[in-house]
C-alpha cells in the first residue's frame, strides 16, 4: 500500500494563520498598480485554495465576501475537519472543503475559478505534484483569472539551505514523533552555534537563521522545514512552469515589493528598467534584494486597462486609513535604510483619509496630479501599512462577518486566540490583538468596567500583561495598564474597527 502522505508532515498540525495577500481586494489593487486587469473583489467570483491547512484564510475571506463561493482542499483530513468546524460554527454557507490530494482534486467536478491561491505549497511537494498543480490551474482557471503563488526562492536561500539540510538529516536519524525530532534538531543547531564552524563565519545569514529557529514552535518548523520534498526556485523557474498553463506574470502580491522606491536604490531601479523582459526584471530584483521568499500573481490572459476603464476604476476604488492618523510617520524604515516621505505629497492625503475614505480620482484631484501619481502614492502608503482599500458599496457581508467574529472572540475567551477579525468593508481580515478582542467581548456583554472585565478573563486563563518583555505580576499594575489600553481602544482602535465593518 502506498504512503498517502508522500513524505509530507501529517502527524503534527500546521499553524493557523491568515495571509492577507490571498484577498481578492488586495490582489486587484496590486494588479491595478501595474495596470493589469484582474476580477474585482466586489463582483461575484469563485475562489480556490490549494493546500488550505486549517482553513483560516478561506473561512475569513468567505465571511467578508458572502456574494462569492470559496473552495479549498487539503489532503490532511485533520486540517479539513478543523476548517469545516469553523465554517459550521460561523454559519458560512459559501465555503466548501475537501480532503483531496492534488490528483483527487484534478478529478473532482469543480466550477471554473476566478482566483486560485496556494501559499508555500509549491516548495514543499514533489515534481510530480507540482505538475498536478499546474494541470489543476490549467483546467480550472478562467480566462482573465488570477493565481497567487508563494514559494522559497533563490538567491536568498543560497547560504542557508545547507543548514536546513543538515538539520533535517539530523532529525531523520532521531527517533520518536515529529515534535520530538523538531526539539532535537533545535538543540542540535543551538549546539553547532557554540562551535567554531567556518560555515557560520562564511554565511552570516545562516547564523541569523540558526538563532531565529530557537523561537519557532514545533508546528511551524515541522511543516516549513521537515517535509521530504523541499524545493528552491528562481522566479524564472516559476514563470516557466506557469507559462505552460497559459499564465503570465502580473505583479507581486506584496505591496512592499511593488513599491520599488522603498526597497531599491534609484540606480538599481534604472538598471532594471532597461530590461524589456518582465521575467528578467523580476530576476534582477531578486538579486538586488537577495530575495528568499516570493509572493507572485499570475494571470491567464494579461490585459492592460483601456483609458476609459482606468477612469471608471479610479472613481470606484476607494481607500481608508489602516492605522490612526497619529501613527502615520513620514520617516519610515526600509531595506535600503531610512526614507523620508515628502510631507507636501503625503501629509494632505493622510489628513483627508482621516476624515473619510476617498476614491483614487479624489486623491488625484487633491494632489493636483495625474492619476498614475495618485496610484503610486497609495501604493507607497499601503506598503508602509497606513492605507487599505475599502468597499463603499452596501455592506452585504455584515451579517456573516459578525457571526465569524463572534466565533473568533469566543475562542479567544477560551484560550484559543487567532489575532484577527474580519472586516466586511475591507473584504479581508485585519489584525486585532487578543486584549482588544477581550475588550470587544466586554462591550458585547455590556460590562460597566471594561478593564476590570478584561482582567477577570485574563486571570481565569492564567494570563497577564507584558511590559518591556516582562510579565506584569501585580494585579493592581495589570489593571492600571489595562485602563491605559482601554483608553487607546475606545479612542483609536474602535472607531477604525467600525469604519472597516468589524463592529
Amino acid at each position: 500500500m502506498s504512503d498517502w502522505t508522500h513524505g509530507y508532515v501529517t502527524d503534527i498540525e500546521y499553524t493557523s494563520n491568515f495571509y492577507p495577500e490571498l484577498a481578492p481586494i488586495l490582489m486587484h489593487f496590486n494588479a491595478l498598480s501595474k495596470n493589469v486587469v484582474l476580477p474585482k473583489a466586489s463582483s461575484v467570483f469563485n475562489w480556490l485554495e490549494i493546500g488550505c491547512g486549517n482553513g483560516l484564510s478561506t473561512n475569513a475571506l468567505a465571511a467578508c465576501n458572502s456574494q462569492s463561493e470559496f473552495y479549498a482542499f487539503d489532503f490532511n483530513p485533520v486540517h479539513v475537519l478543523n476548517a469545516q468546524r469553523m465554517a459550521d460554527e460561523a454559519g458560512l454557507k459559501n465555503v466548501h472543503f475537501f480532503d483531496d490530494s492534488f490528483a483527487d482534486a484534478l478529478q473532482r467536478d469543480l466550477p471554473m475559478m476566478d482566483f486560485i491561491v496556494l501559499h508555500g505549497i509549491y516548495s514543499w511537494v514533489s515534481k510530480e505534484n507540482q505538475s498536478l498543480i499546474v494541470q489543476l490551474v490549467q483546467k480550472l482557471l478562467k480566462p482573465g483569472g488570477a493565481v497567487y503563488i508563494s514559494y522559497n526562492c533563490l538567491p536568498g536561500w543560497s547560504g542557508k539551505a545547507p543548514l536546513r539540510h543538515l538539520m533535517t538529516q539530523f532529525a531523520v536519524r532521531t527517533g520518536g514523533p515529529v515534535a520530538d525530532k523538531v526539539r532535537a534538531a533545535k538543540q542540535f543547531v543551538n549546539e553547532l552555534q557554540g562551535l567554531n564552524l567556518s560555515y557560520f563565519k562564511d554565511n552570516p545569514s545562516a547564523k541569523k537563521m540558526a538563532e531565529r529557529l530557537q523561537a519557532h514552535d514545533a508546528h511551524y518548523m515541522a511543516h516549513e522545514y521537515m517535509n521530504a520534498d523541499w524545493n528552491l526556485f528562481y522566479s524564472s523557474d516559476i514563470a516557466a512552469d506557469l507559462n505552460s498553463a497559459k499564465l503570465s506574470f502580473a505583479c507581486s502580491a506584496g505591496l512592499l515589493e511593488n513599491a520599488d522606491e522603498l526597497g531599491l536604490s534609484k540606480e538599481t531601479i534604472q538598471r532594471i528598467a532597461q530590461e524589456s523582459d518582465p521575467t528578467m526584471r523580476e530576476l534582477l530584483k531578486d538579486f538586488a534584494k537577495n530575495q528568499q521568499f516570493r509572493r507572485d500573481i499570475f494571470v491567464k490572459g494579461k490585459r492592460k486597462y483601456a483609458p476609459v476603464e482606468v477612469e471608471k476604476i479610479a472613481r470606484e476604488s476607494h481607500f481608508t486609513l489602516f492605522v490612526p492618523r497619529s501613527s502615520c510617520m513620514l520617516t519610515v524604515q526600509s531595506s535600503i535604510g531610512e526614507i523620508i516621505l515628502p510631507g507636501e505629497v503625503y501629509a494632505p492625503i493622510l489628513d483627508a483619509l482621516a476624515q473619510q475614505p476617498l476614491s483614487l480620482s479624489a486623491i488625484s484631484e487633491l494632489m493636483q496630479a495625474p492619476l498614475h501619481s495618485a496610484i503610486n502614492a497609495i501604493v507607497v502608503l499601503s506598503a508602509v501599512g497606513y492605507v487599505h482599500a475599502i468597499d463603499i458599496d452596501p455592506d452585504l457581508s455584515a451579517t456573516t462577518c459578525l457571526s465569524f467574529n463572534k466565533i473568533v472572540v469566543q475562542r479567544a475567551l477560551y484560550g484559543e486566540p487567532m489575532a484577527i477579525l474580519v472586516a466586511s468593508r475591507l473584504r479581508t481580515a485585519v489584525p486585532v490583538s487578543e486584549i482588544d478582542q477581550f475588550f470587544i467581548a466586554a462591550q458585547w456583554e455590556n460590562a460597566s468596567d471594561l478593564a476590570g472585565a478584561v482582567w477577570q478573563k485574563m486571570r481565569s486563563l492564567g494570563k497577564s500583561l507584558m511590559r518591556d518583555g516582562q510579565a506584569i505580576k501585580d494585579e493592581h499594575e495589570n489593571l492600571i495598564e489595562l485602563k491605559q489600553r482601554e483608553i487607546v481602544f475606545l479612542k483609536e482602535t474602535m472607531p477604525l474597527l467600525k469604519t472597516w465593518g468589524v463592529l
